[in-house]
């Protein structure tokens, strides 16, 4: 099949020369062209159109054309000249590439030598029996030492063909995507060729590398998959999968070391349905975050059944620095979205400073859906465990920041923070139907800031403080620097417990419809707990629930409601040790406190506004109206301007003994009903051990001296 030339050059018309499309060569057929027929003759007066004029001899053919415009050459010669045109029309062509010959593989271009510096190469593909990588080598004939790193460089008998690309993806270093065989060393190749990475898509399958281990330190460090060291800038792999291979219960995914910039990981499939696990603790991980890495943000779109931890922030000496004081991660912020089922605890900060998890969702970490549905020793959704010594001591943890995230339906605390805290922040988040606490601080402790969070449904409390001191730095036993501002309701138990008898921690938020009490605190502590609502606590309790159950609290700017009181069994507040009170509101729907063990002196100080209805006495200002009581010993206050007391049998009045700080206090007693006896826990009353006090009554008491307590009939 032949097809006509139109227009080979501006100059001439070679209307004769064909292109046989099927030999796919030009033929040419060099017979005189036909002249054109003359012109008819013209019309006469009155007479017929005159006769046409006869075909005018054949024009010279197309050879001759050629000669006559001044070439020179054989008719040989001229079929090429035309030939030439034709290609030079063809290459330029939206489908001129097709004309032009490619390498195969990588393979094959290892095997081809070029001959001048920039000569250039088109690769159609990474492997001969597949599509994918490949591209545009040049040879640089000036590099004789970089080596063949299967990707952007090839050599070639010591030739370096170099590609053209400005960015890379794991074909171009030989990934065929969903290939065991390839798609581990393709990655590994990518990250050590420390190139700008193109935005990936592919799904990899990751195999297990066996790498041979010593102890557990070497296990962490060594038992890896991939490593990338030494990265800066950004990568984007957040349309891809990596896959983990099935079986494998003791494996690391990824380390990171000696990085900046940002990594966006692909979703990470952890096959832990498919696996056996064991019945020790380990530190295994999707990705570890290691020595060396600053200005480092890691963000991740999903980990699944990982049978490990999701994330872990830790260096090692084994990752190449000589104490752990050395290149401990800085400033890394974590994004993790979709962290689903780990093993163990989905994202874990143990040494660094300056770490931010944000916008992160992370959900039923401490998964036992594995072959043996074998539970880890932990499983926390967020988990901070720095390696520290007791009260701190050697902590590598610090400045901590928690934001804006999800952490839901763990099999045990949404999050945990262990062993050390030092300047946390935990801001905005959602840590909500775990088995256990929405958040447990079990650390030696100084600075925490909780605010703006839920800590609510969770199977046990919402929040457990149960912290020591940092006093390896410096800072003073319980006098936390420590305030939660939070939303708790509707946890299994308390809303939030103090185990700790702090003497900082600042309680605020909203308590409310917990089975237990809405905030318990140790007694002995001189805790804060202001700007609070609270209500409906004690849901479908059994047994009698607090809103507060106060220990040397001081209380402020409170108010508390109990909508149905035979559903919701609390009574406002336990005052269990002597409290201060200022601006508290009680709807009266019940009584509005209990004395612990019916102590009087367990009465709050208040500044005279508080109006309190208790089970065995009345608060109104600075006097305080108290029930009968029976014989025994009956602890009192040394607060109030009045107190009002009757005996149905003569009883014991323990007062606090004098002292400096309450040196010159003076308060009356009116004896209603009985008889009562006037004593100090230490000093003496009026110089002598006790004073008989009698119905009808009143006295003023006075602290005269800092070891004696005068009572005088007034």
């Amino acid at each position: 099949m032949t097809a006509n030339i139109s227009a080979v050059s501006s100059t001439e018309d070679l209307t004769t020369a064909q292109w046989d499309t099927e030999t796919n060569t030009l033929i040419f057929h060099l017979a005189r062209q036909q002249g054109e027929k003359g012109d008819k003759g013209d019309k006469g007066d009155t007479g017929e159109t005159g006769i046409a004029g006869e075909t005018g001899p054949k024009g010279d053919s197309a050879y001759q054309t050629w000669l006559n415009a001044g070439h020179t050459g054989s008719e040989n010669d001229f079929v090429n000249w035309v030939a030439d045109i034709q290609l030079r029309e063809e290459l330029v062509a939206y489908d001129g590439a097709k004309l032009i010959g490619r390498c195969p593989s990588i393979e094959v271009l290892r095997t081809i030598i070029p001959t001048y510096h920039g000569q250039k190469i088109e690769v159609a593909n990474y492997y001969a029996d597949s599509v994918g990588g490949g591209g545009c080598f040049y040879y640089d004939a000036d590099d004789r030492h970089s080596l063949d790193n299967g990707g952007n460089i090839i050599v070639s008998n010591g030739a370096r063909w170099k590609s053209l690309k400005n960015a890379f993806v794991p074909e171009d270093f030989g990934a065929r995507g969903r290939d065991v065989e390839t798609d581990t060393s393709a990655l590994q190749r990518l990250f050590d060729a420390k190139v700008k990475i193109a935005p990936v898509t592919g799904h990899y399958h990751l195999r297990n590398l066996n790498r041979p281990v010593g102890d557990f330190k070497s296990w962490m460090t060594y038992n890896y998959i991939l490593k990338i060291d030494g990265f800066s800038g950004e990568a984007d792999f957040s349309q891809a999968i990596f896959t983990l291979p099935e079986g494998v219960s003791r494996i690391t995914a990824i380390v990171v070391l000696n990085s900046s910039g940002k990594l966006h990981f692909p979703a990470i499939q952890g096959n832990m349905q498919k696996t056996i696990m064991p019945s020790l603790y380990i530190d295994d991980c999707a990705v570890r975050i290691g020595a060396g890495c600053k200005s480092l943000t890691i963000a991740i779109d999903g980990i699944d059944h990982y049978p490990g931890h999701g994330i872990i922030v830790r260096h090692y000496e084994q990752d190449g620095v000589s104490s752990l004081k050395e290149d401990i991660p800085n400033n890394i912020t974590i994004i993790a979205k979709g962290v689903r089922h780990c093993w163990q605890s989905g994202i874990v900060p143990v040494h660094g400073d300056s770490i931010r998890i944000i916008d992160f969702d992370v959900q039923y970490s401490g998964s036992i859906e594995n072959m043996n549905a074998k539970a880890a020793t932990i499983g926390h959704n967020i988990h901070t465990e720095p390696v520290a010594e007791p009260s701190g001591e050697n902590n590598l943890l610090r400045n901590v920041w928690i934001l804006n995230g999800n952490g839901l339906n763990a099999r045990m605390h949404g999050l945990m923070c262990h062993t050390a805290i030092d300047n946390f922040v935990i801001e905005g988040c959602n840590f909500q139907y775990n088995q256990m606490d929405g958040a447990c601080f079990e650390a030696a402790t100084h600075n925490i800031r909780s605010c703006n969070n839920t800590y609510s449904n969770n199977g046990y409390r919402g929040v457990t403080f149960s912290c020591g001191s940092l006093t390896a730095a410096g800072f003073p036993l319980l006098k936390h620097d420590a305030k939660f501002d939070d939303t708790f309701e509707f946890n299994g138990n308390e809303g939030l417990v103090d185990m700790s008898g702090s003497h900082g921690l600042i309680i605020s938020g909203t308590f409310g419809r917990n089975g237990g009490n809405g905030i318990t605190v140790q007694e002995n502590g001189e805790q804060q707990i202001v700007n609070a609502i609270i209500y409906d606590n004690g849901r479908n309790a059994t047994v009698q629930q607090y809103g507060i159950a106060c220990g040397k609290t001081s209380l402020s700017n409170i108010q508390t409601y109990n909508s149905d009181p035979t559903v919701y069994k609390q009574i406002p507040f336990l005052f269990r040790k002597n409290c201060k009170a200022r601006n508290i509101t009680t709807d009266s729907s019940t009584i509005d406190y209990v004395l612990h063990d019916s102590h009087q002196t367990y009465l709050p100080d208040n500044d005279s506004s508080l109006r309190l209805v208790g089970d065995s006495s009345r608060i109104v200002g600075r006097r305080c109206y108290i029930n009968n009581r029976g014989d025994g010993l009956w602890y009192m206050s040394d607060v109030y301007d009045a107190i009002h007391i009757g005996f149905t049998s003569s009883a014991t009045m323990m007062f606090p003994g004098p002292s400096l700080n309450n040196l010159m206090v003076t308060f009356t007693l009116t004896i209603t009903s009985g008889i009562g006896y006037v004593k100090v826990r230490s000093g003496t009353v009026n110089d002598t051990n006790q004073y008989v006090v009698q119905s009808g009554n009143t006295y003023q008491l006075t602290y005269i001296s800092p070891t004696n307590l005068q009572v005088i009939k007034i």
